[in-house]
């Protein structure tokens, strides 16, 4: 088993991308993931985009419901919520208030009110930054998402990225997975880049996709 954090933004592309290829990767490999919340619009609010903004203060309140849902039913229930609100932005385009609300209820039918008063509060800011801050603890801080962090024996090593357009299937998924999985044993690389040069584009929706678990205690 290859225990991992995933640092996640869900109106991030890319890192939607990323997660969609891991889960692709959890179908032949033993994967345990740890779903963390990460806030673009906390770290770069102030030079964001105005074209950004709008999908970035709806996805910045949905960190709050998925931490709010945390403290209630642990993180387990991150997956699900990170699925439904990924698939409003990303392929249904759809951010809106009556649609995140909806997306609660496919999750948490008996908790959306409660849930769903969790985007307005400004006390769950605080466990978002925290939980930022533990992924700039060993990443450091020039960096956005996705952010994967490996748990090697007693240290944890990790990366921004990997960065990818599109994603990968069947042993493609498994070979880019095998090849990060091996950079991570060794604690002295950095960096690897090369120029992007064509947008991500989003994959196609299994039937398991979008059929997230109802909450339970």
């Amino acid at each position: 088993m290859t225990k991992i954090d995933f640092y996640f933004d869900p109106g991030c592309p890319w890192c939607w991308n990323t997660s969609r290829w891991l889960k692709e990767v959890q179908k032949s490999e033993a994967i345990d993931i740890t779903w963390k919340p990460f806030s673009l619009y906390i770290k770069n609010a102030d030079a964001m985009p105005k074209k950004h903004l709008g999908v970035m203060t709806a996805t910045y309140e949905m960190l709050r419901v998925i931490v709010s849902a945390q403290k209630k039913y642990g993180n387990g229930i991150t997956d699900s919520l990170y699925t439904e609100f990924g698939t409003l932005v990303h392929h249904k385009k759809d951010f809106s208030s009556k649609a995140i609300k909806e997306a609660i209820g496919r999750v948490c039918p008996d908790d959306v009110e409660y849930l769903e008063a969790a985007r307005s509060d400004e006390t769950l800011d605080q466990p978002i930054k925290d939980s930022m801050q533990s992924a700039f603890n060993i990443v450091g801080e020039d960096v956005g998402v996705p952010i994967i962090i490996f748990h090697n024996k007693d240290k944890k090593i990790g990366y921004f990225g990997p960065v990818i357009s599109v994603v990968p299937i069947g042993d493609e998924a498994l070979s880019l997975w095998q090849g990060l999985k091996n950079l991570a044993q060794y604690e002295h690389f950095f960096e690897l880049k090369r120029t992007r040069n064509e947008a991500a584009i989003a994959p196609k929706l299994s039937r398991g996709d979008n059929t997230p678990n109802v909450c339970s205690v």
